[in-house]
């Protein structure tokens, strides 16, 4: 028989490292072993966590469909002209009663505001240097040493550290553009509030356009100036002076524009100033004229073109001698540019003190602090706080009001954040921030509350809201106001059919997901004799039995023709179906839909209903009395409240009929105040006084739909408690455990190749030891032959 061993050693002839790998190997089948469990406890795993998360999307299936605004699902719907925005919004609940509606809205509702009484800074300082000026900008006035610049229609005008603006020197930026051959003239005017020279008017020359900025500009003062952003307008119109009229009958026309007057004034006794007035009146009569025609009283008219600006002209293409008028075109308008708003502002940046407000903030206390209310809330400011953190930290508070500082008009807006027809209070505490914002003195705006109608309510005679998000009126549905109303408009609220069969739909196909991932993973293969993951797992299929069961039972305390969810379509399929052929659930739309037509409100109650009654507690008399419904608790049990001790710590339980406990917590009561948190849904009168013991109350179930119990049972076996919980815990013990114990054969098993690979190696020098002891002694022998020969 041939051997498995290679002999092929350097000396022993043996392959030593083949024969402690196979020995090593034959020792590592203990490991395999282990190996091949913690194979198969991840694929358990595994496979349980496939169902577990087709549960999830069931429990999440089941809980639309414990919750009845979603089983007796209203629509409200508007109608809105095409292209139109709509006037009202609105939304129903399972609460609303089915109808059609007529709406108006004279009113929306809007919020009372306070605005500054005036700007709040000061204007500016035409005589300072740019930079002190007040602008709300710091002012570029060099560019690399060198003065900076803007242009106007081309011209450059250059800006230094010395430029003022307006100080009545050639040194002012005022007279710099004055002085730079733009063809424009720059001056300081009244701002909107009428305070004088604060706002710049540049006014083009005769026939002349403006044009502000270029690219290669460098200084920012067209910014400042604020007139980046403004629009150039027309401001003064073309005119011609014509010279002296012709006495006598004048015969004649005149062609201005393209628009041609004809003169026949056949009087020869006619005056120069007669026929001034004549020629003035068939100007100013002439359909499509383009000027206006004014009689000077001197035998001379004035024309002057409708349209003011530099682009319009006056064109005289034909005109007889005697009008006084001569062919040739005149284009003597003006336009004007004007500083979108005021040049002093408010500077909202820095420190109160060097903020340019008119009014100084003064009386802080001896910290620098103050403070204001806005409807009896305290804001709290310093010194050294700007306008901008001020604003802020009124609009984070909960004042009820909303704070803006409008640069525009360089004002402080004070609104209140709900609507209706309530005054802001406003109050400086310490210090006088209101006042110097001009906010205390100024008249409020009251808001309004909105009002509408509905033809249904009130007889039809107009309703009020102080805000314009309407509920109470309609029950379930709530109106959002958008815009007024000039005619009635149709509100429909209907049953929402669609989403309700949608919402059991998902139901039905997360249900059969679950019992098809139970049944896959549990499942054994006879004819290929394998097993699956969670083949003959018990636990796994009594919870796919204990679904199927609490699917098809009955609600409780409901009657009527709908007490089961097959009653309305929801079954594994018709009376009749072969055995083996219905075992998923199917949905029967037809039949829902005509359930749902007939009594949503049953269907409501047989998906989601739950009434209970709680006994009157007894035991240790902590607990004088209970009231409410619970929220978590959907069977029938009672619930045990023990004092542990002194500091009235307690511990509630909630333990089934049955005997299940499947509930617990601690807490802490208080003597004497009611609680409404230890057990969720209920409110319990605690005793003045409480002593050691417990106390006990019976919770009887009137009415429970079916997705309530289902409910309760997913969550139970998902839980901390329940069984995927334990499964989990348990496997992550398990492969804990395998994995140390593979660790420690695999140690051990490197220890023992260590060793064989040491006696081998040993095995190794003894023989080569050996070998050369033969070869010597051979040697010796060969030699001892040699001499007695």
């Amino acid at each position: 028989m041939a051997s498995s061993f290679a002999v092929d050693g350097i000396i022993s002839g043996l392959n030593t490292r083949d024969i402690v790998q196979q020995l090593i190997g034959l020792e590592r089948r203990p490991i395999q072993l282990l190996q091949k469990q913690q194979s198969a406890a991840t694929s358990r795993g595994q496979a349980l966590g496939s169902v577990k998360a087709q549960i999830a999307v069931l429990q999440a299936a089941v809980a639309r469909l414990s919750q009845a605004n979603n089983i007796n699902v209203k629509s409200a719907t508007v109608d809105t002209p095409s292209g139109s925005s709509a006037a009202v919004a609105a939304s129903a609940t399972a609460d609303a009663i089915n109808g059609v509606y007529k709406l108006t809205v004279s009113q929306l509702a809007t919020a009372t505001k306070t605005l500054s009484t005036g700007p709040m800074g000061q204007v500016i300082d035409r005589t300072a240097t740019l930079a002190n000026a007040g602008f709300r900008l710091t002012p570029i006035t060099t560019k690399d040493g060198n003065p900076a610049t803007l242009s106007i229609n081309g011209a450059a005008i250059t800006v230094d550290n010395a430029t003022t603006l307006d100080d009545g020197t050639g040194a002012s930026l005022i007279a710099k553009i004055n002085g730079s051959g733009a063809g424009v003239t720059a001056s300081l005017i009244a701002d909107a509030d009428g305070r004088a020279n604060n706002r710049v008017q540049i006014v083009s020359g005769a026939g002349q356009t403006i044009q502000l900025g270029s690219h290669a500009d460098t200084s920012n003062m067209l910014r400042l100036l604020n007139l980046a952003d403004a629009t150039v307008e027309g401001y003064t119109a073309s005119q011609v002076t014509s010279g002296a009229v012709a006495a006598g009958a004048i015969n004649a026309s005149l062609t201005i524009n393209g628009v041609t007057t004809v003169i026949n004034q056949g009087d020869a006794g006619y005056t120069s100033e007669q026929n001034a007035a004549f020629i003035t009146n068939a100007i100013n009569t002439t359909t499509g004229r383009t000027v206006n025609a004014t009689d000077n009283g001197d035998g001379t008219i004035k024309l002057a073109h409708q349209s003011v600006g530099s682009t319009q002209s006056i064109g005289i293409t034909v005109a007889g001698a005697e009008t006084g008028f001569v062919v040739g075109t005149t284009r003597n308008g003006t336009d004007r540019v004007i500083g979108t708003q005021g040049l002093g502002l408010t500077n909202t940046g820095v420190a109160l003190a060097s903020s340019r407000l008119t009014t100084a903030i003064a009386g802080l206390d001896g910290s620098g602090n103050g403070s204001f209310k806005i409807n009896g809330v305290e804001i709290a400011y310093k010194a050294t706080d700007t306008i901008s953190a001020i604003v802020n930290r009124v609009n984070s508070s909960n004042a009820g009001a909303t704070a803006f500082y409008d640069t525009v008009q360089d004002r402080l807006q004070i609104a209140a954040t709900q609507t209706g027809a309530r005054t802001l209070a406003l109050q400086d505490v310490t210090g006088n921030f209101l006042a110097a914002a001009g906010v205390v003195a100024a008249t409020q705006t009251l808001g309004q509350n909105a009002v509408f109608t509905i033809d249904t309510v009130n007889g039809g005679q107009p309703l009020t809201s102080s805000t314009n998000s309407v509920s109470g009126y309609l029950a379930g549905v709530t109106l959002d106001l958008k815009t007024t109303t000039s005619s009635p408009v149709t509100m429909t609220v209907g049953q929402n059919t669609t989403a309700t069969i949608e919402t059991v739909r998902s139901f039905v196909n997360a249900f059969n997901a679950v019992l098809e991932t139970v049944d896959r993973m549990t499942k054994y293969d006879a004819t290929k004799k394998q097993a699956s993951a969670l083949t003959g797992d018990s636990a796994l299929l009594n919870i796919e039995r204990t679904i199927r069961s609490l699917v098809s039972s009955s609600a409780v305390g409901v009657t009527g023709s709908y007490q089961n969810l097959a009653s309305i379509g929801v079954s594994t399929g018709s009376v009749g179906s072969e055995i083996g052929t219905a075992t998923r659930l199917g949905l029967d739309e037809s039949k829902l839909t005509k359930a749902l037509a007939e009594n949503p409100q049953a269907i409501r109650s047989l998906f989601a209903d739950f009434a209970a009654t709680v006994g009157a507690p007894a035991g240790a008399g902590n607990i004088t009395a209970v009231s409410g419904s619970p929220t978590n608790q959907h069977e029938n049990g009672t619930y045990h409240v023990k004092v542990l001790d002194g500091s009235n710590n307690v511990e509630v339980r909630f333990v089934t009929a049955d005997g299940r406990q499947t509930m617990k917590t601690t807490a802490t009561l208080t003597p004497g105040v009611e609680n409404t948190t230890l057990i969720p849904g209920l409110k319990l009168a605690v005793g003045g006084a409480l002593a050691v013991g417990e106390d006990t109350f019976a919770l009887s179930v009137n009415t429970r739909g079916v997705m309530v119990r289902v409910n309760d049972y997913l969550t139970e076996v998902t839980g901390a408690t329940g069984l995927f919980k334990a499964r989990e815990d348990a496997a992550t013990t398990s492969s804990t455990r395998i994995t140390r114990q593979i660790e420690q054969a695999e140690s051990r098993l490197k220890g023992k190749e260590q060793a064989l690979m040491r006696r081998f190696a040993n095995l190794e020098k003894t023989m080569a030891r050996l070998q050369t002891q033969g070869s010597a002694l051979a040697s010796q022998l060969s030699q001892l032959n040699t001499q007695t020969q």
